[in-house]
């Protein structure tokens, strides 16, 4: 490939665009790239909450989501690190252009932000910043074909990295006077283009893309049945509910692969009872105000997590207490979630979450040792929403109210900061006991077992780790048993 010197040579004698001239491109038209070879798909799968697309990841890839002011965005990191692709919806009240998208990633890059006119994606362009490099060959996704662009950002001196990057518009469907898109970007280095390329493309073919009358009619149906069940909940089955729970004591395990063995990576406490704000606010009682005094329900969790199940206690240990505080009439909420983390050959960590919530606005702080409080303010939007404590008791309070069926609530989710739908599907057996499926953002599945007589017996995660009842008697001996430090 030239070296960046004869490419910006090349770009004054091609077609130099200065900054202050009108675009003049290169005569000729550049050839569409092949299709790329399609990469497998991992099984993971990102949700984008406020849409009606899900973004395939693709294997050996790393995927989150994370929360900007536009919304949330699917962010993937492509194997050793050689790219990232990001998903990000747009709302715009007028009409979004592929030409307009395109160009304007062209300007920023090839450094022509004072450059106006049409520039015209499929003819040559280089500047000292960079060059297009063409079209990708379209892509068929679901009624829509899609196409990738293609330009490349020379490195700032001989012999650094040139970057490669990619855009690709994808209509949604919209509503009246509004356009929604996703505007897929890919950023890799130059010398694993091909590699990038089919990542990134493969990603594209493997968007889904839902009806929007169908998935909207669906949520909204679930959401009902959601709010009619809180309506119950706190119509006196949560107040029921915590008055007479028992505490109770859960084991968490992963269950045995091909070597047979059972490998224990945790336990908890949960304790649930009607109780004061105060409770949640881990200050001695004498030094409680009036507002502490306020009425309400209370969970509390101990918990004992293995950093690295696989490794013992060698591995670290995560000693968790969380206390959730909700008032009886349902507005307000308080809770604490301190975490103390000692891992080997590190000084102790701790990680703090503070939440607090009056009516529809809620504001968290997040603190990781001895760094400054992050805050997090998390919007809550229309009807539906369920509590941390409310939460948290979700399948006991199904079973209490005997529902059965498709329930959708809004929850906050403490892995993405910020509120989600989860929807929870309710299968009752002739005996009484119920099993609840669960599925939340991404498609991320769990499922809970009850008995009769409406207690938690075994929740299986999305992980594969299994939280299981068992009696404190058991849970010490079991861990004892297995020199695993309960002291």
């Amino acid at each position: 490939m030239p070296t960046a010197p004869i490419r910006r040579l090349a770009a004054a004698a091609l077609c130099f665009i200065s900054a202050v001239a009108a675009a003049q491109q290169g005569l000729g038209v550049l050839p569409t790239l092949p299709p790329a070879p399609a990469i497998e798909y991992s099984g993971q799968t990102l949700d984008l909450e406020g849409t009606t697309a899900d973004v395939r990841v693709t294997q050996g890839a790393t995927a989150i989501t994370r929360t900007t002011p536009v919304g949330l965005v699917a962010q993937i990191t492509l194997p050793d690190r050689i790219g990232v692709v990001t998903v990000e919806p747009r709302v715009e009240a007028g009409e979004i252009s592929e030409q307009s998208v395109v160009s304007a990633l062209v300007r920023q890059t090839l450094g022509l932000q004072r450059v106006t006119g049409i520039i015209e994606l499929d003819r040559p362009l280089v500047t000292e910043a960079g060059e297009l490099i063409g079209p990708g060959s379209p892509l068929p996704v679901g009624s829509s074909t899609l196409r990738p662009y293609y330009l490349r950002r020379f490195g700032p001196q001989e012999g650094s990295t040139d970057l490669i990057q990619g855009v690709t518009l994808v209509k949604m469907p919209s509503g009246p006077n509004e356009t929604r898109v996703l505007v897929c970007r890919l950023v890799a280095q130059d010398s694993a283009f091909d590699i990038a390329r089919a990542h990134y493309e493969s990603i594209l073919r493997g968007l889904l893309i839902e009806d929007t009358s169908t998935i909207n009619r669906s949520r909204a149906e679930a959401l009902r049945a959601g709010t009619a069940a809180l309506a119950l909940f706190r119509s006196g089955v949560l107040r029921d509910h915590v008055e007479t729970r028992t505490d109770t004591w859960e084991r968490l395990y992963r269950p045995a692969g091909p070597n047979g063995r059972v490998q224990e990576a945790g336990y908890r406490r949960v304790r649930a009872y009607p109780g004061v704000r105060g409770d949640a606010r881990n200050i001695p009682a004498d030094q409680r105000g009036p507002a502490d005094e306020q009425r309400g329900y209370v969970v509390k969790l101990d918990a004992r997590l293995l950093a690295d199940p696989a490794r013992g206690p060698e591995g670290g240990l995560v000693d968790s207490r969380a206390v959730y505080f909700l008032s009886e009439d349902s507005t307000e909420e308080l809770w604490t979630a301190n975490n103390a983390i000692r891992l080997p050959e590190q000084e102790p960590d701790a990680w703090i979450e503070v939440g607090g919530r009056s009516g529809d606005t809620m504001t968290i702080s997040v603190t990781r040792g001895s760094a400054s409080p992050v805050y997090v303010r998390p919007k809550i939007q229309g009807e539906g929403y369920a509590s941390r404590v409310e939460s948290f008791l979700l399948p006991e309070l199904i079973h209490a109210a005997g529902l059965s069926g498709v329930h959708g609530f809004y929850s906050y989710d403490q892995s993405a900061e910020t509120i989600r739908l989860r929807t929870d599907t309710i299968t009752r057996s002739e005996d009484g006991a119920m099993t609840i499926k669960t599925v939340r953002a991404g498609g991320a599945e769990q499922v809970t077992q009850l008995d009769a007589q409406g207690r938690v017996t075994q929740t299986v995660l999305a992980s594969g780790l299994v939280w299981e009842a068992i009696t404190l008697d058991e849970l010490l001996a079991l861990w004892r048993e297995k020199g695993l430090p309960v002291e």
